[in-house]
């Protein structure tokens, strides 16, 4: 069998699946309570076949090609979406630079767009990634300590410190490769913005065209006052954010959030401090949930590609948040960690340097590929009101040994959902009213979803098999009219595939 070819039991298996839904159709309209109850025992039974057929069928699945099909004309009435996910992260040293220190808090590093670009403000030298490494030479910055470093309006801003000279600093700086550095003037009516202060944190909000600023130690104690700062060619331009906030403090993590958000968490106050604060463009919410065990001087990092934080724990734990909540992650091969500057490039994906006998060490952070994209959103005879979208609620992620919450939105109220899903294998199966099945009924299973709102719920279990680690999984979402049901249609699949 050459692996374009559907081994036997697909057509079997793909004339059940269809018996099925026709059941589904035929038994959801029909007054009668009895033949409804047996679709549902139908459909259960269809489900527990699914799970046995599929890890029957896991391993002798693996290899085979998938391939894309042109969608053909469709014509009956039919709502349909497909989408995909995957899962798994770890450590892993890849380098050994010559030795380079990043400042004295020691995560004064960014990423300019370029390559890197680190600060030590206690010799004031600027550390510039050419070529894997980090060329380094001086700044016209008087030396200090805890200043900060951020990046955002093609810029990188130095902010803030202890001049061992002059005291506290408010000033601050902008560098571009072309042009080096330049202080910039303060400028509008709430010139010239935060207090000087050291230990202050800074974060790239609204994708970068602003920079929000927060905590650190002024002469006065721990202010708790919040500045957004606005780049004007070269003057800044502050204004407070008003409203209740986070505590003072200091030593705390800071960074650009998902959605256009900043995300603080933990550091020094009164006490060692676990909160987690969201700063959105109407002012700070305080995160009610779990999150990782109280500290100072985590790292904090906005990864950009996939929508979320990752914060590197002193404890050695690796902790992620996607806007709803936190989640440990089982990355292994972390070291010791030791005050590392960490920092997302849009290549390097999120990266840690730490100081080593031998020199500086480069850790590379292999995230879950888990995620969500939707590879068809069609119907076939559009009909008012029916535009179906489906998308894990909350960002629910396809963990082995859990449910994945998916949500279907636009559903009309009088017509039934299904989820369907099963093992992925090419090509799909085309049949009746022009339409073309992704899922092509090996092993198929069938969920009925309840409802009668335009929002359904389909709580799909994630079988902790290790067996199911890294295989994709077709998923898809079919609304079936009352008035003139279809059976299915899709074109491209997606999938889902499970980790840990």
């Amino acid at each position: 069998m050459t692996p374009d070819e559907n081994p036997p039991e697909l057509g079997t298996g793909c004339l059940g699946f269809l018996a099925a839904l026709c059941l589904f159709v035929a038994f959801a309209a029909t007054p009668c309570w009895w033949l409804s109850e047996l679709f549902v025992v139908l459909t259960v039974v269809s489900g527990l076949g699914f799970l046995l057929a599929f890890y029957a069928v896991v391993r002798s699945h693996r290899g085979r090609r998938r391939r894309r099909r042109r969608i053909p004309p469709a014509t009956p009435l039919c709502a349909v979406l497909l989408g995909g996910f995957a899962h798994a992260q770890q450590w892993t040293q890849t380098a050994t630079l010559p030795t380079a220190t990043f400042g004295s808090t020691g995560d004064l590093l960014v990423h300019d767009g370029i390559d890197w670009l680190g600060y030590d403000d206690t010799t004031a030298t600027t550390l510039l990634g050419i070529g894997g490494t980090f060329v380094q030479f001086a700044s016209p910055i008087a030396p200090r300590q805890g200043a900060t470093l951020t990046a955002g309006n093609s810029h990188v801003y130095l902010f803030g410190g202890d001049d061992p000279a002059t005291g506290p600093s408010n000033a601050i700086w902008r560098f571009q490769r072309a042009a080096g550095w330049s202080q910039m003037s303060p400028g509008g009516t709430m010139a010239p913005g935060p207090s000087p202060r050291s230990g202050c944190r800074a974060a790239a909000l609204y994708s970068g065209f602003y920079l929000a600023y927060f905590g650190g130690l002024d002469p006065n104690g721990l202010p708790n006052d919040t500045w957004l700062l606005l780049d004007v060619a070269g003057a800044a331009i502050w204004s407070a954010v008003p409203g209740p906030g986070p505590s003072g403090r200091v030593q705390h993590a800071f960074a650009g959030g998902p959605n256009g958000s900043a995300v603080l968490f933990g550091g020094i106050g009164t006490a060692v401090l676990g909160d987690t604060w969201i700063l959105r463009p109407n002012g700070w919410h305080l995160h009610p949930g779990l999150g990782p065990p109280a500290t100072a001087d985590a790292r904090l990092v906005y990864d950009s590609g996939r929508d979320v934080c990752v914060l590197v724990h002193p404890n050695g734990e690796t902790w992620e948040w996607d806007d709803f909540r936190w989640r440990r992650v089982g990355a292994v091969g972390a070291p010791t960690w030791n005050l590392p500057a960490v920092a997302y490039g849009p290549l390097a994906g999120t990266v840690a340097f730490q100081p080593a006998a031998a020199g500086l060490q480069r850790h590379a952070y292999t995230p879950s590929p888990a995620g969500f994209a939707t590879t068809i959103d069609v119907a076939c005879q559009p009909s008012p009101g029916i535009d179906l979208t489906l998308q894990p609620f909350e960002r629910s992620l396809p963990v082995l040994g859990q449910t994945l919450h998916l949500r279907a939105s636009g559903v009309p109220p009088s017509s039934f959902f299904v989820g369907v899903y099963e093992f992925a294998v090419a090509p799909g199966v085309q049949f009746g009213c022009g339409c073309m099945l992704g899922v092509n009924g090996s092993a198929a299973g069938l969920q009925f979803v309840p409802g009668t709102t335009t929002a359904r719920d389909w709580l799909l279990p994630i079988l902790p098999l290790s067996a199911l680690h890294g295989l994709a999984i077709d998923v898809q979402g079919v609304v079936v009219g009352t008035a003139q049901p279809c059976f299915a249609m899709t074109t491209t699949r997606g999938t889902v595939v499970p980790g840990w």
